[in-house]
């Protein structure tokens, strides 16, 4: 019943999902995280933002960085 209720708004939550993404790439670009591809010809649904820490981030300290930019 909640996935017939929300079809109506699919396109909706994807435009606001790809838009999260979207200021997720632009904030996190210079920030030495791995951001995964995106390529052109595909469509996600954008419903987790994976990035990959290089070895020598420490996670917990990333984890409270991004907290404090409000990310």
């Amino acid at each position: 019943a909640l996935g017939l209720s929300q079809l109506s708004r699919l396109e909706a939550m994807a435009a606001a999902r790809e838009a999260h993404a979207g200021r997720y790439d632009a904030l996190l670009r210079d920030s030495g995280l791995i951001l995964q591809p995106r390529a052109a010809d595909t469509v996600s649904a954008h419903h987790l933002y994976v990035v990959e820490l290089p070895d020598h981030v420490d996670r917990t300290g990333a984890f409270h960085a991004l907290r404090a930019a409000g990310i």
